[in-house]
């Protein structure tokens, strides 16, 4: 429900495509309990001798023709389902990105870019596999599942079903333990993924350094180190997803078990017929695939939603600067104005720009020098509003400068960066 409640955005809109692909999964799931029981019938009239050939005609080309409507009817659902997937994939990457460009430095200081690399890859992409092949596994354990038991119940036997299904209240309490310790496993995996991409990055952009400085077996040692680290922790979550598949098929190779023992006792008992006996096996085969359905989804759930959070952690972060709530307006400003200004960067222990203070009136100009890493590009990203600042501390026309609104005050400014970029 956390999941749902944080894409509730996204389902509202496409709710349309969403039941139109429920819908015809619900009707496929129906749609396949009749195979069996035509097989089932079709053994039965065999057995008794009076299988014609018509009969058997018009019972093969019914089955043709339902695998004809149910093809087309799958078609329609995965493409649908999974066109959602891609599209949800494709507007949080919008707004991941949107979000980023309102940012200031310090939002980039506090969060490095390979994790915000990772975000828009693998977060972004286990959220949309969530949203596809997420919501096929949980409709395909919930209807699949239901349809095929009460099938069972009505056309073969209720003690051979009750018999046949007392090993999978195991299995949930099997998958429901694995699925909280890969949602752990996988925050951890992908914190790592981060750091990675972080270091790739930084040795593609300082190459040239690394070279000068004949650093290459060093770098690629880190970097050696760095890619086990991902893998160990990328291993540790593909152990336990190896775990959900063998775990799903001993509990339904046990059920097959049951079905087939007790079931044939029921046949020798009179109770039902072989044919029913062979229809209930097939039904029985059918909820294999909605029982390792309902591991996958448990499995896909778990990355989604810490994915969500990591996203949502990020999209929730604020700009340190907001724009005042009654802007003043300041059509052709008059003079800059700094007043004792202080500035320490947020990650910085020791102030880059203490006491300012110079008054620049419209027409004049101001040369600032220094050594290498004084506070000059510091001094002059105050005037950006890169940064917060103290109020009343920095004036335009003797307004201070945090009741003029951002998007002016960058208007008023050409300034061109050192980096080359």
């Amino acid at each position: 429900m956390s999941f749902v409640t944080r894409l509730q955005w996204f389902f509202k809109t496409r709710w349309s495509s969403y039941a139109i692909a429920i819908g015809l999964m619900t009707a496929v799931s129906l749609l396949t309990t009749i195979p069996p029981k035509m097989i089932g019938n079709t053994i039965d009239h065999i057995r008794q001798e009076n299988l014609t050939s018509a009969g058997l005609n018009q019972t093969v080309l019914l089955l043709v023709g339902l695998a004809l409507l149910l093809y087309g009817m799958v078609y329609i659902w995965i493409t649908t389902l999974f066109g959602n997937s891609a599209l949800i994939e494709k507007l949080l990457r919008g707004r991941l990105l949107a979000h980023l460009t309102k940012m200031t430095p310090a939002f980039f200081q506090r969060n490095s870019t390979g994790q915000l690399m990772a975000l828009a890859t693998n977060d972004i992409l286990a959220i949309g596999q969530t949203s596809g092949y997420g919501v096929m596994t949980l409709v395909n354990t919930l209807v699949g599942a239901s349809v095929v038991i009460v099938t069972m119940i009505s056309f073969i036997s209720f003690k051979l079903m009750l018999a046949a299904l007392i090993p999978l209240p195991f299995l949930v309490v099997v998958i429901s333990s694995l699925g909280k310790k890969v949602r752990t496993r996988f925050l951890e995996a992908q914190a790592s993924f981060g750091k990675m991409n972080e270091h790739v990055l930084e040795s593609i952009s300082g190459i040239r350094v690394i070279r000068s400085y004949v650093q290459e077996d060093h770098d690629l040692n880190a970097f050696d180190t760095m890619t086990s680290e991902v893998r160990d922790k990328n291993k540790r979550v593909s152990i336990l997803n190896a775990l959900f598949q063998p775990l799903i098929s001993l509990i339904v190779g046990i059920s097959y078990s049951i079905g087939i023992g007790y079931g044939s006792y029921l046949v020798f008992e009179g109770e039902i017929s072989l044919g029913q006996l062979i229809s209930f096996n097939i039904y029985l085969g059918m909820l294999i695939w909605p029982m390792i359905s309902f591991g996958e989804f448990i499995n896909v759930l778990q990355r989604g939603s810490a994915s969500a959070d990591r996203v949502e952690t990020a999209l929730a972060q604020k700009a340190d600067l907001q724009d005042p709530e009654a802007p003043v307006a300041l059509a052709i400003p008059s003079r800059i104005e700094m007043r004792g200004l202080s500035f320490t960067y947020p990650t910085a222990n020791h102030a880059s720009l203490s006491n300012i203070s110079f008054r620049l009136e419209r027409g004049e100009t101001l040369g600032i020098v220094g050594k290498t890493g004084s506070g000059k590009s510091t001094l002059l990203k105050q005037l950006l509003r890169q940064y917060p600042v103290d109020d009343a501390r920095l004036f335009i026309s003797d307004i201070p400068v945090e009741q003029i609104a951002l998007e002016q005050m960058k208007s008023w400014v050409a300034y061109v960066p050192q980096e080359h970029l």
